[in-house]
């Protein structure tokens, strides 16, 4: 098959052509044939670059297809197909004006296993892939969407796997349609056997590290199932009921009150009693029936439960197990006597004189105190 035009040089091109006309090239090839098989318009062959194409301000080759079933304006078969340097911009530009069938500027195919569209950047802070949505009104759209029929949608690895910076609304979020049985969520992490599942950090005042909604008020809004289910290091403030169907368990060994006290600093242990103007103070006198208990506390042994807890007051031991401070000089303590207040500030001894002790019994001893003064462990039983 011969060549319509054929130039052959040993020194300059083979064939060369110069149009001054505006929207006219220097060099035209067309090939009419009609048929499926109908040949290019220009080929070129070389041991170099087959074709070339220089430009001062705009395309150095631009190809256009007026197919409608997927031709191609520029096409490249090789081991890379087309590749494209930019010097100051875009080593690649696509450009797409079709709004049905999933157009886009630039498409990638990985048939055999590869990549539809990969991306790599060696400079710090640079984007092996980047996308941007330019859309100044309505909802806009995605600067980049990623959609598997069987895999991950998007999946991303490295130091960071994902990240999100939301600058109006959400980070990252995640949303699914899957039936209730899949056991599926709207966001998933996997923290495997080193790290957290899913972690949240807030520093603005009020605002929770992690929050959950239930919208349909028909289940919880945070679910935690393991051994423990849930854990907090800190404050917990419930608003509204709380609800225990198993045991509740306390780390502290005694229930008590916040009582105003004269002095909100009374070493755990004190016996105290109720003054003129109802605020508490260390006993100082044998069978006080003013006793109003032990502040809990003592021995290092935190009460479990206390109620009304408020500035200026201190934890009474209303019943359970406390450290008390003990003087046997009125006899020797042994576990099972009853207690009372004594002379000593602050102090309990046993009862010696029942009759005198209705109304002053703080409690029965647990432990002994032979002599002189010290701590006695207490079932409080005030009576």
């Amino acid at each position: 098959m011969a060549a319509g035009v054929e130039g052959v040089s040993d020194a300059e091109e083979g064939v060369s052509g110069l149009s001054h006309a505006a929207q006219r090239a220097g060099v035209l090839g067309v090939n009419d044939n009609a048929s499926d098989q109908a040949g290019v318009g220009v080929h070129g062959r070389s041991r170099a670059t087959g074709v070339f194409g220089e430009s001062e301000t705009w395309h150095g080759v631009f190809g256009t297809s007026r197919s409608t079933t997927g031709g191609h304006g520029v096409s490249g078969d090789a081991a890379v197909g087309v590749s494209g340097i930019g010097r100051s911009w875009i080593g690649v530009y696509g450009e797409t004006h079709g709004t049905e069938n999933g157009p886009a500027g630039v498409w990638g195919d990985g048939l055999e296993g590869g990549a539809g569209v990969k991306g790599h950047a060696r400079a710090p802070g640079a984007m092996g892939v980047g996308g941007f949505h330019l859309a100044t009104e309505g909802d806009g759209g995605p600067g980049v969407l990623g959609q598997s029929i069987r895999g991950r949608g998007v999946e991303g690895q490295g130091v960071v796997g994902v990240v999100g910076t939301g600058s109006q609304w959400i980070g990252v979020f995640g949303e699914t349609n899957a039936p209730p049985e899949a056991g599926a969520a709207g966001v998933w992490g996997d923290g495997k056997a080193t790290a957290d599942g899913v972690k949240g950090v807030a520093t603005g005042a009020g605002k929770a590290a992690v929050c959950g909604f239930q919208l349909g008020g028909n289940g919880p809004a945070i679910f935690g199932q393991g051994n423990p289910a849930g854990q907090f290091a800190g404050r917990v403030i419930v608003d509204g009921n709380l609800e225990v169907t198993g045991d509740v368990l306390l780390a502290g060994a005694d229930y008590a009150e916040s009582m105003t006290a004269v002095d909100p600093h009374l070493a755990p242990g004190t016996v105290v009693s109720v003054g003129a103007d109802g605020r508490v103070r260390p006993c100082e006198a044998e069978y006080d029936v003013a006793v109003a208990g032990i502040v809990s506390g003592g021995g290092g042994v935190r009460p479990a439960v206390v109620l009304d807890h408020h500035s200026g007051g201190v934890p009474v031991a209303l019943m359970g197990k406390v450290w008390c401070l003990a003087d046997a000089g009125a006899g020797p303590i042994r576990p099972g006597d009853l207690l009372t207040t004594s002379r000593t500030q602050g102090h309990s001894q046993r009862v010696a004189d029942a009759s005198r002790a209705l109304g002053a019994i703080i409690g029965k001893a647990l432990t002994p105190l032979v002599e002189g003064r010290g701590l006695v462990r207490v079932l409080v039983a005030t009576r």
